[in-house]
């Protein structure tokens, strides 16, 4: 494969689908730096660029990775990408979801430090009351009822 015509091959399909390069990237899930350094040859793209092209638009692999066939897009996502504002609600659908992932993922550790810290508190607590003497026991029963 020659250098850059993976670059090419992009900006084609961008162009194809007759799509700015930001919305291209809101499409996509990139970023605008890196399609702008790939459509101008300065970079590769990197594997998981050309499956969230690929993922995203419904382009051949066989087209875009090697030249093979034509260019050619799967229906329903190509009227996807020509419907008004449907770009724009998909990349906030991706983002709203990325979020999402990303603070259930900090739930989670929380909920499990929060575990752990009281399971810690509560056998210290226990410690502690087994320490103290029969009258401080006693006292400490008390208290709590």
């Amino acid at each position: 494969m020659k250098k850059h015509e993976v670059n090419q091959r992009i900006k084609l399909l961008r162009e194809h689908l007759n799509l700015t390069q930001q919305d291209f990237v809101a499409k996509c899930g990139l970023t605008n730096t890196s399609l702008s350094r790939i459509e101008n040859n300065q970079t590769e793209p990197q594997k998981g660029t050309l499956k969230k092209i690929i993922d995203n638009t419904g382009v051949s692999q066989s087209w875009l990775l090697e030249g093979k066939g034509e260019l050619t897009i799967k229906e329903e996502i190509k009227d996807n990408t020509t419907a008004t504002g449907s770009i724009y609600k998909d990349a906030l659908y991706v983002e709203l979801k990325q979020q999402a992932t990303i603070w259930q993922e900090k739930y989670n550790d929380l909920f499990q430090m929060f575990s752990k810290v009281l399971d810690r508190s509560s056998n210290l607590g226990k410690h502690k009351f087994l320490a103290l003497s029969g009258a401080q026991k006693a006292q400490s029963r008390t208290m709590i009822n």
